[in-house]
Formats: C-alpha cells, structure tokens, sequence
C-alpha cells in the first residue's frame, strides 16, 4: 500500500507563491513542476537557450524565522538524492526554504558531508515520520530576499 500524500492545496499555493518569487529573482529561467518521480520539485529552464535545465530546485516553507533554529533538519535520503542528482546532471541543486522573515538558498555539493541523527518530524502522521536526516547549518544558507513587517 502507498504512503498518504499530507501535501495539502494550502502547501502547494505557498509553494507557487515561492516560484513566482524565484522566476522574479532568476529571469529569464521559468519554473517547470516536476513529476513526483523526480527528487526535485522544480526544474528551472531557460527559454533562450535551447530549454536547458538551470537549476533543480526543492522548495520547502517555514512557519517560523530564520534564526529560529542553527540548522535546517532534512531527510538524509532527500540529501543523498539532491547531492546525487547535482553530482549525475552537473545541474545546480539546491534547497530553497521559505521563512517567515526571508527566502534562503542552500547549495547541494558532494563534498560537503554531515553526520546522519535519528530524527523527523515532531507530531507524527505516521511511522515513517522518523527516520535519517542531517542538519544543515543555518550558516550555510544564502539569502535570497528578505522579507518585511509592518
């Protein structure tokens, strides 16, 4: 049996919301969705040059700061993954995270290595909620725009 879906249309609006930002930030490439096949929520093309693949892009938001916490936890087989599709395609990879208080890029390079922790998500949905991940430093993160507040 298939594991349930938990993306919700609220997930994937604030997702598009990130996109439209990104193809603001990164023109002239256009975000392509990816099938769920693919580790990568988004390729992103540039029309002008024979539709290459710029940039792979896997797209998460936050309900909280920037400086919430030191390090972005996330799944090591989503890691590994990302690391293998940059290392296979010589793509940029890369993880966008989406804070309350700004946009964050975070480039996936084989040679950076972090130690694995049992670890997930904090209220479970089901078992498979807990599993390998890294924690990547926050340090590690560039700002792709802030974010202001009244």
């Amino acid at each position: 049996m298939a594991r349930p879906r938990y993306e919700t249309e609220e997930h994937l609006e604030a997702e598009r919301a990130v996109v439209e930002t990104l193809e603001d930030i990164w023109q002239p490439l256009k975000a392509h969705k990816l099938p769920i096949k693919y580790v990568a929520d988004y390729a992103f093309v540039d029309p002008s040059h024979t539709k290459s693949i710029r940039t792979f892009v896997e797209i998460r938001c936050r309900n909280h700061r920037s400086t919430t916490y030191n390090t972005y936890m996330i799944s090591l087989y989503k890691f590994m993954r990302m690391v293998e599709l940059r290392k296979r395609t010589e793509v940029n990879t890369v993880l966008v995270v989406d804070f309350q208080d700004g946009l964050y890029r975070y480039t996936f390079l084989s040679e950076r290595i972090y130690q694995p922790h049992w670890g997930g998500m904090g209220e479970l949905r089901d078992w498979q909620d807990k599993e390998p991940v890294v924690y990547i430093p926050l340090s590690e993160f560039a700002l792709l725009r802030e974010k202001y507040y009244a």
